[in-house]
């Protein structure tokens, strides 16, 4: 460990998706909560390759832009069930202030 000048900033999200669970075999009464929260995470995905893409070259760091990453998906009762929750932990490491103002 050193001592450094800078360091991103980091915030920790939970978010979580609530459907309705119904079996397998009618899928189309009911709204499942995988399938939204993926939707959300590809969002998240897009915002991260934008951020990639629009390095700041004056940045300290290593990666010279925001970071945002899914690191835990949790959803579902079983194989055989439409799942009627879902829940995913994603990160976001900030280079500067203001970067993490977009609606997704």
């Amino acid at each position: 460990m050193g001592v450094v000048g800078s360091h991103k900033g980091s915030a920790g999200l939970l978010t979580t998706v609530i459907g309705k669970a119904c079996h397998s075999s009618r899928p189309t009464h009911v709204v499942n909560a995988i399938f939204c929260a993926m939707d959300l995470i590809g969002e998240l995905r897009g915002y991260a390759n934008e951020l990639r893409s629009a390095p700041d070259n004056d940045s300290p760091f290593e990666l010279p832009y925001t970071t945002v990453s899914v690191g835990v998906i949790h959803g579902g009762t079983a194989r055989n069930a439409v799942a009627g929750d879902c829940a995913f932990q994603w990160d976001i490491r900030a280079t500067k202030s203001g970067v993490v103002n977009r609606s997704l």
